[in-house]
Parts: C-alpha cells; sequence; structure tokens
C-alpha cells in the first residue's frame, strides 16, 4: 500500500484514540456555535449570505484545532524514540511528513462538517426563517476557503510537532505562529492606529473567507495557501530527516539541512508575496451570492438608469481594497439583477497605473476615492469610516438623477437630540446621510420664528419638554397649510408636540408589548409591516426599536369629513401594537399638485436612528428613516416591493436565543465529546 495513506490511516487512529482529542473537538465546536449565535444575532439586515455568517464564525478556530489534533503526531515519535525504527525503513521522511499532515487536515474538516450540520439541524429546529432560500450547495464555497485555511493550519502544525519532544511545547508553538502572531498583530496594528480598523482593513484571513463564501474566488489566496502548506510541509520533513545524521558529519549536514529550511521559508514568503501582487479575481455564477443590502439601496438602484463609470483610485497594496471591491462587485450584481444603471468598474493603482491616475489627479480625485461618473457629471465617494452601499447608492442616485433639494428643519429647545452631536446618541450620522441625498438641514427654535416657507419637514427627535402653546400654534398653522411632520417620540405621556397629535387622528399609549422578538431583552424586532407607501418596501425586514410606544387613532377621525378628514394608518406593528403611525389629511380634495395634504409620521422610539444603533447594529433602521422623510418630503413615493429572497431573516427571541445556544454550544459537544470518549474506551479496553 501507498506509506502516505498508511501513514495517514495510523495517524487518524492515534488522534481519535487520545482523550485530549476529543476535548480539542468539543471545545471546537462549543466555542464556534458561540461565535455563530452571536454572528446571527448581529445579523437582522445584515450584508452577508448565511454561509458567510457561518463560515467567519468557524475560520478563527481553525488554527487552535489543528494544533491541538497535532500535537502528538511526531513529538510523540520522538519522545518515545519510536522515531528511530521509523526511519529505518525505506520510506522516505517527505512520505510520513504528508500522511500525518493529511490525517490532521482530514479530522479539521470533518470536525468543520460536524459543525455544519449540527448549525443546519438545530438552526431548522429553532430558527427555520434564517434558511429560508438556503441549500448545502452555497455552502461548498465556504468549506473550500475553510479547507485551504484548514490546510495550512493543519501544515504548521504538523511542522511544530516535528521540532519539539514534548506535546505541550508543540502545541504553544503552533498557537504563537498560528493564532498569536497573525490575529494578535493585526489587533494590535488596528489598536494602536489612530484610525482604527479603518487603517488595516478586515483581517486579510477573514476577508478571503468572506469572498470566497460569496462566490468570489482568489488566485492569491489559493496559491498563498499552496506555497505555505508546502513550504511547512518540506521544512518538517527536512528536520525530521536530521534524525538519520549520525556521527562526525552531523554538523556539516545539520547545517545544510537548516540552511535549506530558511531558503524554504524564504522562497515560500516570496512566492505568497508574488501570487498576492499578480492577483486574480474571478466568480463562479452558480455560487455567486447576491448582496443583502437595505431597501432603500434596493430602490435607489432599481430607479437608476444609464452607464456609470466606477474609478477605484486605490493601491492594492491597501488594506481597504479587498473589502472595497467586494462592495463594489455586489452592487453592480444587485443593479444588474434588478435592471438597474450598468455599472463599469475599474481600479486604478497610483503606483502602476500612472496614465489613468495622473488623469483622476488633475480632475481633483484624491488617492482613496471611489468616483461615480456618468456624461459631465460626477461624485467622488471617499474611503472613510462612512465608506459603504449607502453612500455608493447615493452616488450612483446624484450622477443619474437631475438635483433636487429639500430643507428638513430639526425642532431644539426641548431636549431633542442634536443633528451636531457626535457621540454615541447624536443624530450626526442620519444628518450627514439626509445631507448626502440632497436634503439641507437646518435646527429651528419656534419660540423665535414661524415655520420658513423652504420647509419641507419638521423634526422632533426625541423631544423631553412639552413644547409652549405659541409653538404649538405655529406648529399647527404649518400642518393645516399642508405641513409634514416626523416625531420620533421619547415617551407616551409628555414631551414634543405630544397633546397636539389626538387633534391629527391619533394619540399616544404605553405599549405592553409580550410574545415580540428581542435581541437584548429592552428592543423590539419589528416585522410587521403595512402596504403603505412607506413600509411596503421593507415587507420581509426588520427594524429594531427601543421600549417602543403605541399609537391609536384618536376621535378626531370620526369628527372630520370632506377635505378635512384625516386617515389613520399603522405603519409597522409589534406584538399587535402600532409602534409607528402615520396620519394624512386632505388627500379627499386632490392629489399633491392641487392641495398639498398634511401628512405626519410618529414612530415610537426617539433613539432608532441615533450613531450608537446605527453602528452597533445591522438593521434596516437608516433606509426606514430615509423612506420616511422622502415619503413625507415628496421627493419619493417608494412603492417598489422587496426580494425576500436576499433578505437573512433570524428571528431571534430570548427564549429561542437561549435555546439555540444552549442546545449548539453545550448539549451537541458534549454529546460529541461523550461520544469520542466512549470510542477511545472501547479502543483501549480491545487492546
Amino acid at each position: 500500500m501507498n506509506p502516505i495513506f498508511v501513514t495517514m490511516r495510523r495517524t487518524i487512529g492515534a488522534i481519535l484514540n487520545r482523550g485530549s482529542s476529543a476535548l480539542a473537538v468539543a471545545a471546537f465546536l462549543s466555542a464556534c456555535a458561540v461565535q455563530f449565535a452571536l454572528a446571527l444575532e448581529n445579523s437582522e439586515g445584515a450584508r452577508l449570505p448565511l454561509c458567510a455568517v457561518w463560515a467567519v464564525s468557524v475560520a478563527p478556530y481553525l488554527p487552535a484545532l489543528a494544533a491541538f489534533l497535532a500535537m502528538d503526531v511526531w513529538s510523540e515519535e520522538r519522545r518515545t524514540g519510536r522515531i528511530d525504527s521509523m526511519l529505518t525503513i525505506a520510506v522516505d521522511e517527505w512520505d510520513f511528513t504528508v500522511g500525518k499532515f493529511l490525517a490532521v487536515w482530514f479530522t479539521v474538516i470533518s470536525s468543520c462538517l460536524l459543525f455544519l450540520l449540527i448549525s443546519l439541524g438545530l438552526s431548522h429546529l429553532y430558527i427555520p426563517s434564517v434558511l429560508k432560500g438556503v441549500s448545502l450547495m452555497s455552502f461548498v464555497p465556504a468549506l473550500f476557503v475553510l479547507a485551504m485555511q484548514a490546510a495550512v493550519w493543519s501544515a504548521a502544525s504538523v511542522a511544530a510537532s516535528s521540532f519539539f519532544r514534548h506535546a505541550a511545547a508543540a502545541v504553544s508553538t503552533a498557537l504563537a505562529f498560528t493564532v498569536a502572531l497573525p490575529r494578535g498583530l493585526w489587533a494590535i496594528l488596528a489598536m494602536i492606529s489612530s484610525k482604527g480598523r479603518m487603517s488595516f482593513g478586515e483581517m486579510p484571513l477573514d476577508a478571503a473567507v468572506v469572498d470566497f463564501s460569496c462566490g468570489s474566488f482568489s488566485t492569491g489566496h489559493i496559491f498563498m495557501c499552496l506555497f505555505s502548506a508546502v513550504a511547512a510541509l518540506f521544512v518538517s520533513a527536512v528536520f525530521i530527516s536530521t534524525n538519520r545524521l549520525k556521527g562526525r558529519g552531523a554538523f556539516k549536514a545539520n547545517f545544510r539541512a537548516s540552511l535549506i529550511m530558511i531558503l524554504a521559508v524564504v522562497a515560500s514568503a516570496l512566492a505568497c508575496v508574488t501570487a498576492l501582487r499578480l492577483d486574480a479575481s474571478f466568480e463562479i455564477s452558480g455560487f455567486v451570492q447576491r448582496g443583502n443590502f437595505d431597501e432603500r439601496t434596493r430602490k435607489i438602484l432599481s430607479e437608476s438608469s444609464g452607464d456609470v463609470s466606477v474609478t477605484c483610485f486605490l493601491s492594492r497594496s491597501d488594506a481597504r481594497f479587498r473589502q472595497t471591491g467586494r462592495l463594489l462587485r455586489s452592487i453592480k450584481r444587485e443593479s444588474d439583477f434588478i435592471g438597474g444603471a450598468q455599472l463599469d468598474i475599474k481600479f486604478v493603482d497610483p503606483s502602476w497605473d500612472i496614465g489613468p491616475s495622473a488623469r483622476l489627479v488633475r480632475d481633483g480625485v484624491k488617492e482613496g476615492s471611489v468616483v461615480f461618473r456618468r456624461a459631465q457629471r460626477s461624485v467622488a465617494v471617499p474611503l472613510d469610516d462612512t465608506f459603504g452601499e449607502h453612500s455608493c447608492a447615493i452616488a450612483i442616485l446624484r450622477v443619474t438623477r437631475r438635483p433636487q433639494r429639500h430643507n428638513v428643519y430639526w425642532s431644539v429647545g426641548h431636549g431633542e437630540l442634536s443633528i451636531a452631536d457626535y457621540g454615541k446618541f447624536g443624530l450626526s450620522d442620519i444628518a450627514r446621510d439626509l445631507a448626502r441625498e440632497g436634503y439641507r438641514n437646518a435646527e429651528i427654535d419656534l419660540t423665535r420664528t414661524d415655520v420658513p416657507k423652504d420647509c419641507a419637514l419638521i423634526v422632533v427627535a426625541g423631544a423631553k419638554d412639552d413644547f409652549s402653546r405659541t409653538e404649538l400654534g405655529r406648529m399647527d398653522a404649518f400642518l393645516r397649510d399642508g405641513g409634514r411632520l416626523l416625531v420620533l417620540l421619547h415617551s407616551a405621556e409628555e414631551g414634543g408636540v405630544i397633546t397636539m397629535l389626538p387633534q391629527w387622528g391619533m394619540r399616544t399609549v404605553t405599549a405592553s408589548l409580550s410574545g415580540v422578538n428581542t435581541l437584548s431583552g429592552t428592543d423590539v424586532i419589528v416585522g410587521d409591516f403595512s402596504n403603505h407607501p412607506v413600509s411596503e418596501p421593507f415587507i420581509g425586514s426588520r427594524i429594531i426599536l427601543e421600549r417602543p410606544e403605541s399609537f391609536v387613532p384618536s376621535a378626531a377621525l370620526d369628527v372630520k369629513a370632506g377635505v378635512d378628514g384625516i386617515r389613520f394608518s399603522s405603519v409597522a406593528s409589534a406584538g399587535g401594537k402600532t409602534v409607528v403611525a402615520a396620519v394624512e389629511r386632505g388627500t379627499g380634495a386632490g392629489d399633491d399638485i392641487a392641495i398639498r395634504p398634511t401628512r405626519i409620521i410618529a414612530v415610537g422610539d426617539s433613539s432608532f436612528v441615533v450613531n450608537g444603533q446605527l453602528k452597533a447594529r445591522s438593521s434596516a433602521n437608516r433606509g426606514f428613516f430615509l423612506n420616511c422623510v422622502a415619503y413625507l418630503s415628496g421627493a419619493d413615493t417608494t412603492t417598489s416591493a422587496v426580494d425576500e429572497s436576499v433578505s437573512l431573516r433570524v428571528d431571534f427571541s430570548r427564549s429561542t436565543r437561549r435555546r439555540f445556544v444552549r442546545s449548539s454550544a453545550i448539549v451537541a459537544p458534549v454529546v460529541v465529546l461523550c461520544l469520542m470518549l466512549l470510542y477511545v474506551l472501547s479502543r483501549r479496553c480491545r487492546s
């Protein structure tokens, strides 16, 4: 028989016959399960498909598993002296090394497949909505990239085991080189950098996992894993061969072997750098995952048209290059799918593409920007901490639509949240998004002035104190003249314009929500949307509100009729209670051209678009707020439907989350541990 496969089979038996291997596999399953549960918890409206969420939950723990499984494959042979007997056999050291590597690699991949089965089985049991539209084939690219990275970690761990006689030293060295060095160094660099993660981008290993899982394959990463694994195995085989060297010539032979190992490492590093430099990306259509974009982005893309040139002016060595390219390609696929603008994506490296770089610089474009151009219009979007799908969509909107300007006034003087506050509870992020869409933000103090004629709508964001009689009078006059109002409610009892709402068709009540899905216990996942123009595009998505209040119709609906008739609409509900409501007056007289109807939208949570909420969680909050503003200002009627096939729906309630974590992180690993320990005991009893 082939000595490689004989060694592989015996090494697998030795690995499975150790209690430490059972503990390592069980710990791996438990750690991945916790990571996966946390990732799912933050995936409401996430931008990643389920296979990518699963893969990035597994990748960080592969090197640790490989290190513990491989710690005895050579060190035990050296400690007991069996290696001398092995080397007397007419079998090359390379065959022994490859056989042991394949055994470790096979066990690691088997553990990944086991975790995949556990994850999918428990997801089907507890959160079946997350598996909607998901097939086993969609996990093939994720398993492929995990297998490549597992090959590197397994080879490195086998090499570490060959250098030591004790398993503890081998596993410590392997963990230092495969976990502490790459991830620790990256974390330190991101921590000491003034720009944090934006200075260094994503961890390259995790970024590659996301790319492959979404169907975008990289030749550079494939060859890098191949060269690294072969180099580690070569070093291990050469070092093992030095055990054959005895006598007076051993010193010179060991010196030559050491030199060969150093040259192998250097050659491997140079080959990896060359592979990454000449990296070519390609997509396999059957595995390409559409981006999980929010509804606002899809709406903008669907209404765009024409040919748009997209130029990424960025060095390929920049850590942001991979992430930016992934996003732009995903936006192009989405735009093509829904029949939007035809995007032509180009990458200009200032170090290599001298001519195009010079033209961009002459046009005033700075390095580290993405330029969207159509005809004579162009927009340059800097790659700062605000760059993302929404900033790209707005750039496409600005080059494909005629310019428009609407003035949004934010009330002040009553403890409202501030658009000038850049802290966790400020509104600077959402105000910046409005400015990108062509709105002009301004503050208004109704104690000093009437509502300006150029006001498209007023936003009362979390007012804690009541408006005065003068302010309410001016607000009422504005609304009777066809004004628009957006209220983010701080309390159902007091604050802002709450005393004025009943005469406009709605009143507030303190919500007593039960049986609703929640992430933290105090927030509410809202997914019950009506067919209202604001909420219809969000059917199938989720917004997250913190302790929301609810709304019910007021008696004013029955009193007024005709032109003064008021219509109450439930925009979004949770637990059977309306948490986002809209009223409209004057629709019976004609459309917006004849008589401008009065419109009011009230949201039962004042903090759902604060900076901290938008940054901490992936949700549709941002798009929902922008849709409210667009509907009130008359800039957008928003009636497109949502393609639910690309929406990741988790539906995690607190009790469901606890059961899922308990089953996946405790019960399943314990069952696997017990079965493996029983196998170990049965083997030892037979022997």
